[in-house]
């Protein structure tokens, strides 16, 4: 699968699990590098057929696979914004007294 990011949540999430997996090549950020990447991938059937050979195992042995995994990470992840946000806080309180 080749995706395209952009501002719909298909193309970011499809992005976020392309690069999860390792497969950032098929990752596109405009038009042009996707017909770009498409026409590479199109020439090249050998390649994508090793790469069909490995797929289930990638994806199993991901983050995106593993779900354990996956929801720690997110968790993880929230719990850092959570603590950006709680310790910029007083900056942004006083910055609003302040206007």
């Amino acid at each position: 699968m080749i995706t395209k990011l952009g501002k719909t949540v298909s193309g970011r999430v499809a992005g976020s699990i392309l690069t999860s997996i390792g497969l950032t090549q098929f990752v596109a950020p405009n038009e042009e590098d996707y017909v770009t990447i498409a026409l590479r991938w199109a020439s090249s059937p050998h390649e994508l057929a090793a790469l069909r050979q490995g797929m289930r195992e990638r994806i199993a042995t991901s983050d995106s696979g593993d779900t354990v995994r996956y929801c720690r990470k997110v968790e993880s992840l929230y719990r850092r914004f959570w603590q950006d946000y709680c310790a910029a806080a007083p900056t942004r309180d006083a910055a609003t007294r302040a206007s």
